[in-house]
């Protein structure tokens, strides 16, 4: 035996994906926050669309990890990635009292930037395999 290799778990890779594309969400509201805080407030529908962007490339941030560590399946895990980060926003909103709006609209933008994603991974050369 060689060892434990985590990167072959399935259910390692998605979780430690979703959480890089989780975050990086979060990274892009912060600095969306500090510049309507120094710019002043912009119409609704541009933060609706930075919320938009944000989330589809949190998803294939998130889905391109997942097929640079598996090599296989990209585009299915991809979209598992944008499901899981869909099931986030759903949990988000529901504790903050509705229910997001456009939610087939978003799963599907979700599903196919992250099988995107998945696929831009599973492509990428590499020198040496990770971890």
């Amino acid at each position: 035996m060689r060892g434990f290799r985590p990167w072959r778990s399935g259910g390692f890779r998605l979780a430690v994906s979703c959480t890089e594309g989780a975050v990086f969400v979060l990274g892009a509201w912060f600095l969306t926050a500090f510049l309507v805080w120094k710019l002043g407030l912009p119409p609704m529908g541009v933060l609706r669309f930075f919320a938009g962007v944000s989330f589809a490339a949190g998803a294939f941030l998130s889905g391109r990890r997942m097929g640079l560590h598996g090599r296989h399946r990209g585009a299915l895990e991809g979209a598992a990635c944008g499901m899981v980060l869909e099931m986030m926003r759903v949990a988000v909103s529901l504790t903050q009292g509705g229910l997001p709006m456009h939610l087939a609209a978003h799963t599907v933008m979700l599903c196919l930037a992250g099988a995107a994603g998945g696929i831009v991974g599973v492509n990428t050369r590499r020198r040496k395999p990770p971890n």
